[in-house]
């Protein structure tokens, strides 16, 4: 009996004891602490962002890619489509782009807008709309939850932009050309000719305006209604009412320390034709001013061959090398597309007029007379001012 007594008297005392244990705070609870947490987790959705639908390891593309003379520093190949990145582009040109919308599952859109354009894209299909009309692209767009990647070739010239391959150093180059079939006909232009903008006679006289003198002819065409403006502005020349060409030939240095300034204090363009493998020498313009004006709003830079000759006494390679290697400098220098050349000393042949025309829109002479729109965009006359031409000599070459 006393036995049984202290067993129960034992089992009681064993069991207030593991009471105690499993109440007692310094044991770890796990069990029962994922219990009251997973709740939680159950009613968490599943996150609303796309994952990347673009390669998670993309291959970098080494072409490099500038578009109006400023380089996009982001691009990929997908399926060998060298790619860009949507939003870079649209800071860069300064429009806006959407943010994207999703339409179902995995598929999103989105919008690039300009002034008077929009494209419309989709990372679901290889086909795309610019202003109402239906594209195709060579590859379906990339969205990745935050970027949108389109193919840049593709893109850009549906947005009006001409491609120049540069093979040699493995670079595109986008640039905004004018479309020569919209340019109206009939319109009376008169295209001035200057060359050296100094006071300082280093050379010939007669081919140095003075500064002064010049100012004086841009007060009289700002008084008196007229617009300079570039070949760019050529299919709009309609709208403006009294439009004018002012051209500089060869380069020259006080085209940059002279006529520069003037340009600026009286916010008017004008077209420097370049020799491009005369920079820096025989007073002529470094590379680094040259694209400072390329870059300036004011100044359009153009092609005046590579060395200056005669184009009525080269041929053949020659002839190539003068025209398409000019054209080639320049674009690396400024980061655009030259696409008027102005014939040195004002020659030319038939075989240079087909050479101009496989490389150029528009081919300058040095003999007088007015440009009507419609004519021959290939020998296209101009008003040669000397420094010796007087105001009045100069409004009356203009009215």
């Amino acid at each position: 009996m006393k036995c049984r007594l202290l067993a129960l008297i034992l089992a009681l005392i064993l069991l207030c004891g593991c009471q105690e244990v499993l109440q007692d705070p310094s044991v770890k609870q796990s069990t029962h602490t994922s219990v009251t947490i997973a709740p939680e987790f159950s009613d968490v959705k599943e996150p609303t962002e796309p994952v990347p639908i673009y390669d998670p390891t993309p291959d970098f593309a080494e072409t490099g890619i500038t578009v109006d003379g400023r380089e996009l520093t982001v691009r990929y190949l997908a399926d060998d489509v060298l790619m860009l990145r949507l939003q870079e582009l649209a800071e860069l040109l300064q429009v806006t782009l959407t943010p994207a919308e999703q339409l179902e599952p995995g598929v999103y859109t989105c919008e690039i807008k300009g002034d008077d354009w929009s494209v419309s894209i989709s990372n679901n299909q290889t086909a795309f709309t610019t202003n109402g009309t239906k594209k195709e692209f060579p590859c379906k767009p990339r969205y990745d939850g935050s970027d949108w990647f389109a193919p840049a070739g593709a893109l850009l010239q549906a947005l009006g932009y001409t491609e120049y391959a540069d093979t040699e150093q493995d670079r595109l180059y986008y640039t905004m050309l004018p479309d020569v079939s919209k340019i109206p006909e009939g319109i009376e232009i008169p295209v001035m000719m200057y060359h050296a903008v100094s006071d300082n006679c280093w050379g010939e006289a007669d081919l140095f305006v003075s500064p002064g003198e010049l100012e004086k002819q841009l007060q009289y065409l700002l008084d008196n209604g007229y617009t300079p403006i570039w070949f760019e502005d050529l299919p709009n020349v309609a709208d403006i009412e009294k439009p004018i060409l002012l051209t500089f030939d060869d380069g020259y240095d006080d085209n940059y320390t002279e006529l520069y300034p003037i340009l600026q204090k009286y916010q008017v363009k004008a077209t420097i034709f370049v020799i491009a493998g005369d920079l820096a020498q025989h007073h002529k313009m470094t590379a680094e001013q040259v694209t400072e004006l390329a870059t300036s709003g004011l100044v359009s830079i153009q092609s005046h061959t590579m060395t200056h000759p005669d184009l009525n006494t080269v041929w053949g390679d020659e002839l190539q090398y003068q025209l398409g290697q000019s054209q080639l400098e320049l674009t690396r220098m400024t980061g655009k597309q030259p696409f008027v050349l102005c014939y040195p000393t004002g020659f030319y042949s038939d075989e240079s007029l087909e050479v101009t025309r496989q490389y150029y829109q528009f081919g300058l002479l040095m003999s007088s007379g007015r440009y009507t729109t419609g004519d021959d965009r290939y020998l296209i006359p101009r008003y040669y001012v000397s420094r010796y031409t007087g105001l009045d000599a100069f409004a009356d070459m203009i009215s």
